[in-house]
C-alpha cells in the first residue's frame, strides 16, 4: 500500500484568502477512504530494520538568475486531493526560505506570520507545516531556531554547516540535537533540529533529474538490467556512508534537487523502482534495510518515539566554511543597497499596518497582499544575501519601490483621518540618504513625523534645504530652534543627486532635534522661509492697486555659489536699497495643472508641459512678452533650485542643463508666506557658463537695468549680517578647534593629521579613539593561479591578509553649529565620513559615504570601517542574533568543536543591530550600531571593524552572478550609511538598557514625511495646518520599560496584537517580568477579549503540544561559558503550563518572551 503513495515537498505560496464549501470539502480527509494528513499520514515503520525515509523533494527560488514570475508562471495541477491525502506535504511555510544571517527578527516574524496564514486559508489544517525547511542558507542563527520554536514547529531542518563542524557531529552522532534557541526562555525555545545529510539533494549516484547525468534503474531489458547493482550500491551509502552516525534505526533520504522535478514521471518512476528492488531483495541479500516514501516529519515521529538521548546546542552555526579557504561571509555585507531597502520596507509596512487601524480605514487587504508578498520575499536567501544577477537586483529594487508607493497610500489616507485634514493632502518620502528632498526645496512645507513605538523617541531632524534663513514651527505654533548645516563635499557629488529626480540638488540641511515624538503617534511641524516685513508691504500695496495676480522677482540680488546663504534679515535697512524698487512683469490668468506623469504619486511629480499653462482669453499689452517667455522657458515650471535666474556659476556636471523656470503665484492672500530675501555671502563664481534657473522668492527675469549692480561685491553691512548668524550658531561654520563636544561627549582630534584622537564623557569615562576607511584586496585564484573556490556574493576571501588604508593623507574639517558638531574626513576620491555630537544626544552619529570603488587595476575590493581603540578585549566581542538577543564570539574559537581558521574571513559574523567590546579592568563598553546588515569582526586588541560595501570581478555561483554593482553608465555603486557609537560604563545596567532601547529607535525608526510641494497643494499655508491635528498618540498610557508593541494589525475583523519583552535577563534589575494591562491602553479601541495563539499566529496555544526529548544538560548561560568554563553552570527546567489569559489581570512577560493574541474589540460610541 505505502509503495503506491508519493510524498512530495514543495515550498509554495499561493494568493487565495478564502474558501469556498466546496474547495473546504475538497480539502478535508474522508476517513471512510483512509485518507489522513499531517502524522496521522505516516507509514508503518518495522523496528528491527534501519528504516530509511524516502522524502523527494524540490523547490525552486525567488531569485538567483531569474526573477519570481519568471521561476513561477502559474498554477500546474490542483492539489487539493494530494494534500488531503497527505501526498503532498510543506515544509517551512514563508513566501521564501528566508535568509538567518542578515534578516531582522520582527520581519521574520511578520514574514511566517504572512506565509502560514495563507497556507492555512488557502489549504486549511493538511496545508500546516510541521516542521521548518532551511535547506540552503549559509548559516543558521540562534534567534531563527528560536522563533521557529515559538511558532510551535516541531522540528528544523537545516543545511549546510560548516565542514568541520560537520565532520565533528559525524564523529560525536550528533546530526541530530536539541537547540536552545534563548537561554532566557528555556525550554520553550528549544527545538529538534537535524542537518541534512545530503542537503536537498540526492545521495551520489542517485539524481534522476533532467540535468543529472547518473544512470537510471532499468527493469525492462534483460541485457541493461542494473536493478541488483543499482540497490547493493544504494545500500551500501546508507548502511556505511550515512547510518552509522545517527543514533536511532531511522534514516531520511532527500530525492530531488532544486528546479529538479520538471519531468516528475522519471523521478518518480526511478524512485518506486528503487523502494521495490530494496525491499524485495533484502530477504536475498539478508538486507536489514527498509525503504518507504515518507515526510520529515513522518521521519522525526519515529526519532522521538525510539527516545534517544540527543546531544545539546547553544550557539549557533556562524560564520559557515566551505573548505579550509573558503568562508561564506561575503553574504553579510554583499549588496548593501539591498539589505537596506529590505529594512527600509518591513518599517514602513509595519506603520501603515498600525495606521490602517488608528484611522479606521477601509479594507486595503489587497494593498497589504501585494506590500506583504515583496516584504517577505526581501528576506529570502538568495535576495537578502545579495546571491542575484544584477538585472534581478533592478527587478527587486522596482518591486520595493512599487511597495512603499503602496504603503504612502495607506500613511496618506490615514494622517488626514487623524490630522482632519483634506484627504487630498500628501505626503511623500524623501531620499534622505542622497540629501534630496524635492518638497522641502520650496518655501514652506509640513514636515509629520511617525513615532511606530510604544515610547516617545527624541531623534534628530536633517532637512535638506537651501542656505535660508528658515522659520520651524511644532504642533504648539512655537519656533523651534534649528542650524543649516552644509554637507560633505563627497555627498554633493553623488551622481544620483544631478539626476532629475532628485532635483534641486540641495548642499545644506536643517538640522532640528524632535523632542518626545509621542509614542505610536505623530507630530506635524511647519517650516517656512523668513518673509521681509518690508517687501512684504511693498507687495501687499502692489497687489491692493492691480488687483491681479502678479508673477514677482526681487532686484539687486548678489552673485553667490550653492554654498552660500540667500536668506531673509529681520533687519530691514541694511536692505533698504534692495527692496524699494520692485519689477513686476504682469501675466494673464494663469491655472495650474494637476496632472502627475509619474506612477507614484507619493514621490513628487518633475515634469510638465508647456500645454499645462492655460492663458485667459483676454489680452493686453503684455500678451506678446508673455507668450515669448513660456516659449522660451524649460518645460520645467516647478521651482527645484536655490539659484538666481542670470548667474554666473560653475556646474562640473551639467554646464549647459536645462532648469525649471519660476512661475509663484502671488496674491495679496499670499504675500506673507511667500516673500523673502537673499542674503549676500562672500563667495565668488569660478565660472562664465551661464544658466537660467528658477529662484524661490517670486522671481521670473531679471531687469538689465539692474545687471550690474546684482553682481557686484557684498556691501559691508551686509557682511555684518552675515557674520552674525554664523556666530549665533545658526549658520555652520569651519571651525579651528580640535574638538567637538556636547552635553554627554567630547571628540578629540587631530586637523594637522586628519585623524580622530580619542572621545570622553561627561562622567569621567576616556578612550582612544581611531576611525579609519580600509579595504581588503579580494583575492582571484585564476589570476593566482590557485585551485581555490573564487570570491563571489557569498564568499569572502581577502588575496593579502593584511588590509590597505584608503588614504595616507585625510583630510579633516570641524564644522560646528548650534544644534550638531561635526568632523568631515575625506579619506579618498570614494569614501568618507562625518562624524556628528547632535545638542543632548549621548551618542556619536557616524555618516559613510563608499564609492565608486575603483577596480580599473583588475582587483575586486572589500571596503570596511575600522574602530580603533585602546581597550584591551583579547578577542572577545558580542553581535546581536537577528537583531535580538546578544551572542559571544572569540577570535579563531567555537564553542563545540575545533575549526579550520583563515587568518580574516573566518573571523567576521553577521550583524543586523549592534557589535560590541569591553575592557573589564578598565570597565567600558564600546558599542556600535548599523543601519542595516553588516559583517564585523575584532581582529586585532581594541578593534572592531565593520564591512560596508564591494566591489569584486569574481563570481562564487552561477546564479549569484558578480557583485559587481554599477549605475549612471558603468560608474561604480556609491552606498552612504550610517553608524551610532555608544561609549558606556560596562557594569552599569541602564547603559545596557538604553542600549536595547535604542536599537530599536534605530531598527523601526520614527519616519519624516513632508507635505506636496506647494505649486501642486496651493493649500499648504501656516493657516491652514494651524487648523489641523498636529500631535497624536493610539495611546492612553505608557508601558512599562522594556516592552514593545510588536504588532498592531487588522486580522480580518478583529485586531492581531504581539506584546514583547525586548531585555536579556543580564541586562534587568530583579527577575525582569512585566505586567501589561492591555485594557484602556489603545484609543478607539476597547479590547473586549484575547485569545493567545503561537508567535506565527497559526496555532492557537491552548492546542498547541511541544514535542518531549531526552537531552543533555543546558549550562545556565552560554555567553558566560564560552571561553570561561570556570563559570560553568547547569540549569534545570522547569515545565511552564498554558496560563489562559485574564485580561482584568493583566498579561505577564518574561525578559525576551513575545505573546501573540486574537483579540476582540469595540469601537467607542462616536466611532461605531
Amino acid at each position: 500500500m505505502w509503495g503506491s503513495k508519493i510524498f512530495t515537498i514543495l515550498i509554495i505560496s499561493t494568493s487565495v484568502w478564502c474558501l469556498d464549501n466546496i474547495t473546504v470539502d475538497l480539502l478535508t480527509p474522508v476517513a471512510e477512504f483512509g485518507e489522513a494528513c499531517g502524522y496521522q499520514a505516516c507509514p508503518i515503520i518495522q523496528p528491527n530494520f534501519l528504516n530509511v525515509h524516502v522524502v523527494p523533494a524540490t523547490h525552486a527560488e525567488l531569485a538567483g538568475h531569474m526573477n519570481f514570475y519568471q521561476f513561477y508562471e502559474g498554477v500546474r495541477r490542483m492539489v487539493y486531493q494530494l494534500i488531503r491525502q497527505g501526498r503532498l506535504y510543506f515544509v517551512g511555510g514563508g513566501w521564501g526560505m528566508s535568509d538567518e544571517a542578515s534578516a531582522h527578527y520582527h520581519a521574520i516574524i511578520d514574514h511566517y506570520t504572512y506565509g502560514l496564514r495563507k497556507l492555512n486559508a488557502t489549504f486549511l489544517e493538511c496545508g500546516r507545516p510541521l516542521v521548518t525547511w532551511q535547506s540552503d542558507t549559509f548559516g543558521h542563527s540562534r534567534e531563527f531556531a528560536s522563533l521557529m520554536a515559538q511558532m510551535g514547529f516541531d522540528g528544523h531542518f537545516i543545511s549546510p554547516i560548516s565542514f568541520d563542524d560537520e565532520l565533528a557531529r559525524m564523529r560525536s552522532k550528533s546530526l541530530e540535537f536539541i537547540w536552545r534557541g534563548s537561554d532566557d526562555l528555556g525550554a520553550e525555545s528549544d527545538i529538534f533540529t537535524h542537518k541534512l545529510f545530503d542537503g536537498y539533494w540526492s545521495p551520489p549516484g542517485f539524481c534522476f533529474g533532467l540535468e543529472c547525468n547518473d544512470p537510471l534503474i532499468v527493469t525492462t531489458d534483460y541485457q541493461f538490467n542494473n536493478v541488483i547493482d543499482r540497490v547493493v550500491e544504494f545500500a551500501k551509502l546508507m548502511q556505511v556512508r550515512q547510518g552509522p552516525y545517527y543514533t536511532t534505526n531511522n534514516i531520511m533520504v532527500i530525492m530531488g534537487q532544486r528546479m529538479g522535478y520538471f519531468d516528475s514521471h522519471v523521478w518518480f518512476a526511478n524512485i518506486d523502482k528503487l523502494i521495490m528492488g530494496v525491499n524485495q531483495a533484502r530477504p536475498k541479500k539478508g538486507l536489514r534495510l527498509r525503504l518507504t516514501y515518507s515526510t520529515p516529519a513522518c521521519y522525526l515521529k519515529e526519532v522521538q518515539k525510539a527516545e534517544p538521548t540527543l546531544r545539546t546546542k547553544q550557539d549557533d552555526f556562524f560564520p559557515m566554511a566551505y573548505d579550509k579557504d573558503t568562508h561564506f561571509t561575503g553574504m553579510y555585507y554583499s549588496r548593501p543597497i539591498l539589505k537596506y531597502h529590505a529594512r527600509e520596507i518591513h518599517s514602513l509596512m509595519v506603520i501603515a499596518k498600525q495606521l490602517q487601524m488608528f484611522g479606521h480605514l477601509k479594507n486595503n487587504d489587497q494593498l497589504f497582499e501585494d506590500i506583504q508578498w515583496i516584504a517577505g520575499a526581501m528576506l529570502d536567501h538568495t535576495i537578502l544575501t545579495g546571491g542575484l544577477h544584477n538585472f534581478v537586483s533592478k527587478y527587486y529594487t522596482v518591486k520595493v519601490h512599487k511597495a512603499k508607493h503602496l504603503c504612502m497610500k495607506i500613511i496618506n489616507s490615514a494622517l488626514n483621518k487623524l490630522r482632519r485634514a483634506p484627504t487630498n493632502t500628501t505626503y511623500h518620502m524623501c531620499p534622505f540618504n542622497v540629501t534630496s528632498c524635492y518638497t522641502t526645496s520650496s518655501y514652506k512645507s509640513y514636515i509629520v513625523i511617525y513615532n511606530p513605538l510604544v515610547w516617545q523617541v527624541t531623534l534628530p531632524v536633517r532637512l535638506p534645504v537651501h542656505r535660508l534663513k528658515y522659520n520651524l514651527y511644532d504642533n504648539k505654533g512655537e519656533k523651534v530652534n534649528h542650524s543649516i548645516v552644509s554637507i560633505p563635499e563627497i555627498v554633493k557629488h553623488i551622481p544620483e543627486r544631478t539626476q532629475i529626480s532628485h532635483s534641486p540638488a540641495m548642499n545644506d540641511e536643517l538640522v532640528f532635534i524632535a523632542e518626545d515624538i509621542p509614542a505610536m503617534g505623530f507630530r506635524s511641524y511647519y517650516l517656512e522661509v523668513e518673509s521681509s516685513r518690508h517687501k512684504r508691504e511693498v507687495i501687499k500695496k502692489m497687489a491692493k492697486k492691480k488687483k491681479r495676480k502678479y508673477l514677482t522677482r526681487q532686484t539687486n540680488v548678489v552673485k553667490a555659489s550653492d554654498d552660500n546663504l540667500m536668506n531673509a534679515y529681520d533687519d530691514d535697512d541694511y536692505l533698504e536699497e534692495m527692496t524699494d524698487r520692485p519689477t513686476i512683469i504682469e501675466f494673464a490668468n494663469i491655472t495650474r495643472s494637476t496632472q502627475s506623469p509619474r506612477d507614484y504619486d507619493f514621490m513628487l511629480p518633475m515634469r510638465l508641459s508647456n500645454s499645462s499653462l492655460s492663458t485667459d482669453a483676454t489680452n493686453n499689452e503684455h500678451d506678446s512678452y508673455e507668450e515669448t517667455i513660456l516659449r522660451n522657458t524649460s518645460q520645467y515650471l516647478i521651482p527645484t533650485r536655490r539659484v538666481h535666474p542670470m548667474r554666473t556659476t560653475e556646474n562640473p556636471h551639467n554646464p549647459h542643463r536645462t532648469q525649471r523656470p519660476s512661475n509663484t503665484y502671488v496674491t495679496e492672500e499670499s504675500v506673507n508666506d511667500t516673500t523673502t530675501e537673499a542674503i549676500p555671502t562672500t563667495s565668488t563664481t569660478t565660472s562664465t557658463t551661464t544658466s537660467t534657473t528658477p529662484d524661490y522668492y517670486d522671481e521670473l527675469i531679471r531687469n538689465s537695468t539692474n545687471d550690474e549692480e546684482s553682481v557686484g561685491e557684498m556691501t559691508w553691512a551686509e557682511e555684518i549680517v552675515f557674520r552674525k548668524l554664523e556666530r549665533s550658531g545658526y549658520l555652520s561654520v569651519n571651525s579651528p578647534d580640535n574638538f567637538i563636544k556636547n552635553e554627554h561627549i567630547k571628540i578629540n582630534v587631530d586637523q594637522t593629521l586628519g585623524k580622530i584622537i580619542s572621545i570622553a564623557l561627561s562622567n569621567g569615562v576616556y578612550m582612544n579613539l581611531d576611525i579609519k576607511m580600509m579595504y581588503f584586496v579580494s583575492d582571484d585564484p585564476d589570476q593566482m593561479g590557485t585551485t581555490k573556490k573564487r570570491p563571489g556574493a557569498f564568499v569572502f576571501r581577502p588575496m593579502d591578509p593584511n588590509p590597505e588604508s584608503t588614504s595616507n593623507n585625510p583630510i579633516l574639517k570641524v564644522i560646528k553649529s548650534e544644534f550638531v558638531h561635526e568632523v568631515q574626513i575625506k579619506f579618498s576620491t570614494y569614501t568618507a565620513t562625518s562624524l556628528r555630537l547632535y545638542k543632548d544626544l549621548p551618542y556619536v552619529e557616524v555618516d559613510w559615504v563608499v564609492g565608486p570603488i575603483p577596480v580599473q587595476d583588475g582587483l575586486g575590493k572589500d571596503i570596511f570601517i575600522r574602530y580603533t581603540t585602546d581597550l584591551e578585549n583579547n578577542g572577545v566581542f558580542y553581535t546581536d542574533s537577528n537583531g535580538r538577543q546578544t551572542i559571544k564570539r572569540i577570535k579563531n574559537l567555537r564553542a563545540t568543536y575545533t575549526p579550520v581558521n583563515s587568518d580574516v574571513s573566518s573571523n567576521f559574523y553577521p550583524i543586523t543591530s549592534k557589535v560590541y567590546i569591553e575592557d573589564t579592568d578598565k570597565n567600558i563598553r564600546f558599542s556600535v550600531f548599523p543601519d542595516r546588515a553588516e559583517g564585523c569582526t575584532s581582529l586585532n586588541q581594541g578593534e572592531i571593524d565593520i564591512m560596508l560595501h564591494r566591489r569584486i570581478l569574481t563570481s562564487d555561483t552561477v546564479l549569484s552572478g558578480i557583485v559587481n554593482e554599477t549605475e549612471f553608465g558603468g560608474i561604480g555603486l556609491i552606498v552612504r550609511g550610517n553608524h551610532r557609537l555608544y561609549l558606556s560604563k560596562a557594569d552599569y545596567k541602564p547603559n545596557k538598557f538604553f542600549e536595547k532601547k535604542f536599537a530599536k529607535e534605530l531598527e523601526l525608526r520614527p519616519q519624516v514625511f513632508t507635505s506636496a510641494h506647494p505649486y501642486f497643494d496651493p493649500s499648504i499655508t501656516f493657516k491652514n495646518w494651524s487648523s489641523y491635528r498636529n500631535e497624536y498618540s493610539a495611546l492612553k498610557k505608557k508601558l512599562p520599560n522594556g516592552v514593545h508593541v510588536l504588532s498592531f494589525e487588522k486580522w480580518n475583523h478583529q485586531l492581531l496584537i504581539r506584546l514583547e519583552n525586548y531585555l536579556e535577563l543580564k541586562d534587568v534589575v530583579r527577575n525582569g517580568i512585566k505586567m501589561i494591562n492591555i485594557l484602556g491602553l489603545f484609543k478607539n479601541y476597547i479590547i473586549t477579549s484575547c485569545k493567545e495563539t503561537m508567535l506565527g499566529t497559526n496555532i492557537w496555544k491552548s492546542d498547541h503540544v511541544k514535542m518531549q526529548w531526552q537531552k543533555d544538560k543546558f549550562v545556565k548561560n552560554f555567553n558566560d561559558v564560552f571561553g570561561n568554563s570556570s563559570n560553568l553552570e547547569f540549569v534545570e527546567d522547569v515545565e511552564k503550563p498554558y496560563d489562559k489569559v485574564d485580561l482584568t489581570v493583566g498579561i505577564e512577560l518574561s525578559p525576551q518572551q513575545i505573546r501573540t493574541f486574537i483579540c476582540s474589540y469595540e469601537l467607542p460610541r462616536e466611532l461605531s
